[in-house]
């Protein structure tokens, strides 16, 4: 009896043992039918090569940086709306400054092509062939064409206490609470009206846009003023959703 449990354990054994070996052999092939992880990061390497060299080229146009030493750092940024450009930040910065000279999103398409954000915005919805059929993709438009271009913090606005660090009991409050309101959505003449209040952390500024929406996905700016620079915030930066990729 004894004999035959040590002959099933270790049949067991050797089965989970030819289990191991199939299994690290087939992660070792790469699978049938399926990219590789090296092929992906090829891909990866070439989309971010393309992101460098466009954001090159538009900096070398300014002015401004001609007699500046400066280095370039590239971010990835997630961006859900888009699902075939992949968005990348590129900062020019001058030795160990914390703020930088210029900042720019690329984003890069799935055949590499290059678009600047957020002037090319509209350009890479089309591409996505994005459709807005409601109030609520109306305002995901509005969050990417807010969020994605900027290296800093970003916010959509319903009242005043979602600003960041703002004392409720400050003057700055009061007066900001009785003019921020939640985002309106209308709809107009086959697409949307969208009116709402963003926070940026760029100078703490306090923005109110009114922009248009077509069933298309692309936005038209309407009108947009800035309402107030809030005291403090000047100085900082805090990068969120994106990776910083080395070299």
């Amino acid at each position: 009896m004894s004999f035959s449990k040590a002959a099933l354990l270790t049949l067991v054994v050797l089965f989970l043992f030819l289990i191991c070996f199939l299994i690290i052999m087939e992660g070792i092939s790469g699978g049938r039918g399926k990219t590789s992880p090296l092929q992906e990061n090829i891909s990866e390497v070439k989309s971010q090569e393309m992101a460098r060299k466009r954001a090159e080229t538009f900096f070398s146009q300014d002015k401004n940086l001609k007699n500046i030493t400066y280095r370039l750092f590239l971010f990835k940024k997630e961006a859900p709306l888009f699902k075939h450009h992949t968005i990348y930040l590129v900062v020019a910065k001058k030795g160990s400054d914390c703020l930088p000279l210029r900042n720019l999103a690329v984003a890069v398409g799935d055949d590499n092509e290059t678009f600047l954000l957020p002037d090319e915005f509209n350009e890479v919805v089309r591409r996505e062939r994005i459709r807005v059929n409601s109030e609520r993709e109306a305002l995901e438009i509005v969050h990417a064409y807010v969020d994605i271009p900027s290296p800093f913090e970003t916010r959509i606005l319903s009242n005043a206490s979602e600003i960041p660090g703002i004392e409720v009991d400050t003057k700055v409050y009061k007066e900001l609470n009785r003019v921020i309101r939640p985002p309106e959505v209308k709809e107009e003449n086959g697409g949307y009206i969208v009116r709402f209040f963003g926070w940026c952390l760029t100078g703490g500024s306090v923005d109110e846009w009114v922009v248009r929406i077509e069933r298309n996905g692309t936005i038209v700016m309407l009108k947009m003023r800035n309402i107030m620079h809030i005291k403090g915030w000047g100085g900082l930066l805090k990068m969120r959703n994106i990776e910083h990729i080395r070299g």
